[in-house]
Order: structure tokens, then C-alpha cells, then sequence
């Protein structure tokens, strides 16, 4: 009689969860079922806008390659802010690279410096709830701390509605934006896995109305007023926890570490000679909501795609394509003139991937040629993916061994 009641109780319990589990998945697959289609007021406003011309522009940039560098430049950036700093962030975590960030940050909070921190709420609940170096960091006068979209099972059509972006901006005049997010992975040269990325450094010391530091702040603040961007212990009684005082310590040593063995180009605030000059900026971004989004970018990027003359470059970290995708890369292919020499390059560096897709020739002489260039992976002999240009399924031999982010 015991052993049926237990029976019971365990189906009951697992009924439960399969329910649970029902309605999570039920939830995210409902609201993310359909893509929404490019509306006519974004066709309108690509095809009438000025975003991709040139003009005279005061903005000089320059591309960060290696993760020593991008933790350095952020420093950089944070110890020589004067008014505001603004860093938005996917994944922020508590390890040395973070800790680095946290304790210039809280330096730069100690100086009187305004700081807004924008993070993820699904990777905040993981890294920082509980942690009392954010705390420390969240309990400062000068502080503010949101998260976007908290993580909520009762709302699981919220859930895929993540944040992804990777941004530092200082006293509106300076920004690094980019695919790095603020952790050892992406940041400094400690031990462990490494991710190779990019960022761009931006500065603009005398910034005008149509500077894209203007439009990367009109976006942020876009984002911290949202409804589903929520302060973050928004205690200041937290500075008082002994484990709280400990880790502001500890975030303050480490700082002024890094800062000693750092300080001559940290201190340094002439970016002239590191950066280079640019005809224009100009950022672009997909509607800020957490339901399914109007795939806004990437029709503003196959706009400019069919403007290319020789070569189309991607830059990714990984990419999984739709059908709407593949067919824009199909429709550049085929709307070249008789003279048609196009060339689409994808580069996938976090997955040891860089392939090489070259179309030369007219149309009705379609050749592809590939070259790899990466770490070998071992049994790996070649690839199998889909050829954009034709929709069909291509082998791709793979060849090389040393992998360098900068091809």
C-alpha cells in the first residue's frame, strides 16, 4: 500500500513537470513561429535614407584584434572618463577580466564619474545574483545597474528575447563596440579557452548630431527606458555586508595592479596616431522588443550587399542561415551584369572556420573555388555545407593548419 502511494506521488510529480515543460515550450515556439516580414515603411526608409553615404566625418576608428588589447582599451577608456561611462553587456562575469572592469569601473564611480551598467537578465540571474563584487558595484552612489528582460518562466514567449550587445561608451565622445563580451573568454590573456573576436574603437572628440556616438547613445537609452529593463539591487545598504567590503577591496587592488603595470598607456588620451580616418559610420539594429523581430539588418546589409562591385565580406562568429537569407545571397549572385565577378567571403572564427567562396566569370560560367584557412580538426577532412548560389548542397575540402585572425 506505502509502495502505491509513492507511485502516486511520482506521477504525480512528473505529470507536473511535463506540464511545466509544455507550457515553456509551448511559449517560446508559439511566439517565435513565424518571422515577421521587412515592412514597407523599412524599405522606404533604407532605400531614402543617407545611412550608407559617405560624407566629411570627425570619427576615427581602428579594429581591435587581440583580447590583451580589448581589455587594455577598455581600461583605457573608463580611467580617462570624465562625466559618463555606459557599458552594455550579454555576459558579465566575476573572473579576473571582470573583476579588472569592476574594480576600474568602481574607480571611475569613486571619482564622481556617472556609470550606467546594462546587462542580459538571463546571464545576469547566472553570474551575478548572489555576487557581491556586483554588490559592491551596484551599491555605489554613482552606480545604476539594469537588466534587460529578467528571466521569468510564467513568461517563457519572453524568453529567446535576449540582448546581445557588446558596447563601452565614455563622456559621449568615445565607444568600443563589438562581439566581445566582459570575461576572461573574450578579454586579457589568462589561462583557459580563448574566443577569437573583434571590436572597433570609435572616437570622436568634437561629436556632431549624425555621429554614429550619437546614435549608439540614442539606442542605449532607448533600451534603459524600456518597461523590461529593471534595476539590479538597487541597495545601498548592500555596501555595508562584510562580504561586500571585501570584494570592493579585493576589486581595488587588482586595479590599481593592472593600472601600475598599464599606466603609461592607459594615461595616454591621443588616439590620433592608433586610429584612422572614416568617410562614415553608420549603425544599424533590429527592433529593440523581446517578441519576433522585422529582420531590419540584415535587409539593410543585403541593400548594401548589392551595391558591391567585387566582393561581398562577413564577419561572424557563426552563422546559421533561412531561406530568406540564402535567397538574398542567390539574388546578389544573379543581378550582376554580363560581366559578373562576385565574391562572398565568410569568416567563422570562433568555430576554427574561415571559408573563402569566390564566383567568377559570367553567368553561365559558375565556378567556385574555396579555400580554408584554420586549426586543423582532428578526423576532419572536408565540410558539406550549402552552396548560397545555387541552393544546393556542396563539399568543401578543407586545407592548412594555423589559424590567424588577421586574414
Amino acid at each position: 500500500m506505502k509502495k502505491h502511494k509513492i507511485c502516486k506521488i511520482l506521477l504525480v510529480i512528473l505529470a507536473i513537470f511535463l506540464c511545466v515543460a509544455f507550457y515553456e515550450l509551448l511559449g517560446i515556439c508559439v511566439a517565435y513561429k513565424k518571422q515577421p516580414e521587412v515592412s514597407n515603411t523599412t524599405k522606404k526608409e533604407t532605400k531614402n535614407g543617407s545611412w550608407n553615404e559617405c560624407s566629411e566625418n570627425t570619427e576615427r576608428a581602428v579594429i581591435i584584434e587581440k583580447n590583451p588589447e580589448a581589455l587594455l582599451q577598455r581600461v583605457r577608456l573608463i580611467k580617462n572618463a570624465k562625466k559618463e561611462i555606459i557599458l552594455s553587456t550579454f555576459a558579465f562575469q566575476s573572473d579576473e577580466s571582470g573583476k579588472l572592469i569592476l574594480g576600474a569601473l568602481h574607480d571611475a564611480a569613486d571619482r564622481g564619474v556617472h556609470i550606467r551598467l546594462l546587462v542580459d537578465g538571463m546571464e545576469s540571474w547566472i553570474d551575478m545574483e548572489g555576487n557581491p563584487y556586483f554588490y559592491g558595484l551596484s551599491s555605489h552612489e554613482n552606480v545604476e545597474i539594469k537588466l534587460y528582460n529578467k528571466a521569468n518562466p510564467l513568461k517563457p514567449w519572453k524568453i529567446m528575447g535576449r540582448m546581445h550587445d557588446k558596447y563601452l561608451i565614455a563622456d559621449g565622445k568615445r565607444y568600443i563596440l563589438g562581439g566581445r563580451n566582459t570575461y576572461n573568454y573574450f578579454l586579457g590573456d589568462f589561462p583557459g579557452h580563448k574566443n577569437y573576436d573583434r571590436d572597433v574603437l570609435v572616437v570622436c572628440d568634437e561629436p556632431e548630431k549624425e555621429n554614429s556616438v550619437n546614435q549608439l547613445l540614442e539606442y542605449f537609452e532607448t533600451i534603459w527606458e524600456q518597461e523590461d529593463s529593471d534595476y539590479f539591487h538597487d541597495n545601498k545598504k548592500l555596501a555595508n555586508r562584510k562580504s561586500v567590503k571585501n570584494a570592493v577591496l579585493e576589486l581595488q587592488n587588482g586595479y590599481q595592479k593592472y593600472f601600475e603595470e598599464n599606466k603609461e598607456r592607459i594615461c595616454d588620451t591621443d588616439y590620433t596616431d592608433e586610429t584612422f580616418e572614416t568617410e562614415k559610420i553608420a549603425l544599424v539594429s533590429n527592433p529593440i522588443h523581446t517578441g519576433p523581430k522585422e529582420p531590419v539588418v540584415w535587409y539593410q546589409l543585403g541593400e548594401l550587399m548589392k551595391n558591391a562591385k567585387e566582393r561581398v565580406k562577413i564577419h561572424t562568429p557563426y552563422i546559421i542561415c533561412n531561406d530568406m537569407m540564402y535567397n538574398t545571397w542567390e539574388n546578389i549572385a544573379e543581378s550582376d551584369s554580363e560581366c559578373f565577378r562576385r565574391c562572398i567571403c565568410i569568416c567563422i572564427l570562433c568555430y576554427v572556420l574561415f571559408v573563402y567562396v569566390e564566383q567568377k566569370g559570367n553567368r553561365g560560367d559558375r565556378r567556385c573555388r574555396v579555400r580554408w584557412i584554420g586549426k586543423k580538426v582532428s578526423g576532419t577532412r572536408c565540410l558539406v555545407v550549402r552552396n548560397v548560389l545555387t541552393g544546393k548542397n556542396i563539399e568543401i575540402k578543407i586545407y592548412g593548419e594555423d589559424y590567424d585572425t588577421r586574414n
